[in-house]
């Protein structure tokens, strides 16, 4: 519990900076799926979901089709939409 605490802290401190990162940044994408993965081991589908869209929003813009990043953002993103059916959630954001 102290330790997913002390995540969630770390990945606030990181949210609140990465708006000021430039679009360039290649961690850009890696710091919204790190969000992501862990507001879904929270529980916050929809939130996690509108991380992940951002993650391949970014990555898209930034990286080739064929990089592993973002077919891993996608991936991961696929699977959330398939627990959010599964748990009947209709807060969906479409991407």
């Amino acid at each position: 519990q102290q330790n997913r605490q002390a995540a969630f802290h770390i990945l606030q401190n990181a949210l609140d900076l990465a708006p000021k990162q430039a679009q360039e940044g290649i961690l850009l994408p890696e710091i919204y799926n790190f969000a992501a993965i862990l507001f879904m081991k929270k529980g916050e589908l929809t939130r996690a979901e509108h991380y992940f869209n951002l993650a391949i929003d970014i990555a898209r813009k930034l990286l080739p089709e064929n990089l592993p990043h973002l077919q891993r953002y996608c991936r991961q993103l696929e699977q959330l939409q398939d627990l959010m059916r599964q748990s009947g959630s209709n807060n969906r954001l479409h991407h």
